[in-house]
């Protein structure tokens, strides 16, 4: 949480979880199991045709979520932004449902080196005010890979 009102999560929101005081009592040492609260936070996504309740994921993990279900969580712990970070978006940043309630961060330009794609980062004044600062990734011809340092097995 970023004070007390912006909610950040790497997925988004679970079906199973009406309260965010619910994610503490999540047990974060086991794999994840599907059909949970866990794995909904990790790998849900806004339904991508702004459809509300809940759906099952054709990415294969997680589930789709509708503004209805947005909102409800908003209301709910009194969250003013949901912001996440799953799932590729071209520029950088995206909001969803046409609103500016929830909001996709995308940190990896030129995503696994064929998607020709923006990377942002969201910066916040002190206000909470929203500025995207977007950058492209680095030409290929200017990329440097460091040098491979081996370390020996036993000191």
């Amino acid at each position: 949480m970023i004070d007390e009102t912006i909610f950040c999560i790497h997925g988004g929101i679970s079906q199973y979880i009406s309260e965010l005081n619910q994610i503490d009592q999540i047990e974060r040492y086991e794999e994840i199991q599907q059909e949970s609260a866990f794995y909904d936070l990790v790998w849900s996504d806004p339904h991508p045709e702004g459809k509300n309740g809940w759906a099952k994921s054709e990415r294969g993990a997680g589930h789709y979520f509708g503004k209805e279900e947005v909102d409800k969580f908003m209301t709910t712990n009194n969250v003013s932004l949901i912001c996440r970070a799953h799932q590729l978006v071209k520029a950088g940043w995206k909001y969803h449902f046409n609103e500016k309630k929830i909001v996709t961060v995308w940190s990896a330009p030129n995503y696994c080196y064929w998607n020709i794609n923006d990377a942002s980062i969201l910066k916040l004044d002190d206000q909470l005010n929203q500025k995207f600062i977007t950058f492209k990734a680095v030409a290929k011809n200017k990329r440097v890979i460091p040098k491979i340092i081996s370390m020996p097995m036993f000191l």
